[in-house]
């Protein structure tokens, strides 16, 4: 919120326990987070696979990132959903 110090890393454990749970959008943000390394380590194979995994139930802005990551990186690891 406004006034408050960004913390990255506890936005990302925040939005796992949300994909955890099953909230869509909480697994596209984690997948681009976990792409670009935001947060946290960054890990290709997992973030694409939650982005893809995102993008095919319909959260567009999941699709995207996953358009824009594919378009980046030509060495993309494949993802077999």
């Amino acid at each position: 919120g406004i006034g408050m110090e960004l913390d990255l890393t506890d936005a990302r454990r925040a939005f796992l326990a949300a994909c955890e749970a099953g909230e869509a959008t909480a697994c596209g943000n984690l997948g681009w987070m976990e792409c670009e390394g935001v947060g946290g380590e960054q890990n290709l194979r997992t973030g694409m696979r939650r982005l893809t995994e995102t993008c095919a139930a319909a959260d567009m802005k999941s699709c995207y990132r996953l358009g824009l990551q594919q378009q980046r990186d030509s060495s993309t690891p494949s993802v077999v959903v």
